[in-house]
């Protein structure tokens, strides 16, 4: 019995989304998406070239599953889009689990133990530099697409961003 309301639940829940939505993001994204005011981006594989999924799995430290980054379109207006971090256990409370931009997204992938100098970064909420410390250990998040690349790190509470091309 408990499985048939399960299986219910989640039929109710996922008959709700669009074709795009079902297909583009798992459902437990795609349903955090909806929290956070935005849907699967339906036109984002619409490009010439390799294009990196919208979403990876194992932002957070801990097991894979357990956290994720999508990219979705905001349902208020189709021309912002928002990066989100998901986590199962819990709240993301370092930064802001959703970072605003006005960028056609590309794909996502993380960046591990590789050296970064923050004050090559902007912060995100002043445009101006990071501090003049090296990191090498955390997940840095990668959006890339034709040969330009968008890395964003959270420090001590705010985002930073570096655009490479």
């Amino acid at each position: 019995m408990a499985r048939l309301a399960l299986i219910l639940i989640i039929y109710i829940n996922f008959s709700t989304f669009t074709l795009a939505d079902r297909l583009l993001l798992p459902l437990e994204l795609t349903i955090f998406a909806k929290k956070n005011s935005c849907k699967a981006i339906d036109d984002f594989y619409n490009r010439p070239g390799m294009v990196e999924p919208s979403y990876v799995y194992g932002y957070l430290k801990g097991e894979k599953e357990n956290s994720a980054i999508f990219w979705c379109r905001s349902i208020n207006d189709k021309n912002k889009y928002k990066l989100v971090i998901y986590s199962r256990i819990g709240k993301y409370s370092e930064c802001s689990n959703v970072i605003n931009s006005q960028n056609y997204p590309g794909g996502l992938s993380l960046i591990k133990n590789m050296n970064f100098l923050l004050s090559d970064f902007t912060y995100l909420d002043n445009n101006k530099h990071g501090p003049d410390i090296k990191v090498i250990k955390d997940n840095f998040i990668r959006s890339y697409y034709d040969g330009v690349e968008e890395i964003f790190y959270c420090h001590k509470r705010r985002w930073l961003k570096l655009i490479r091309d």
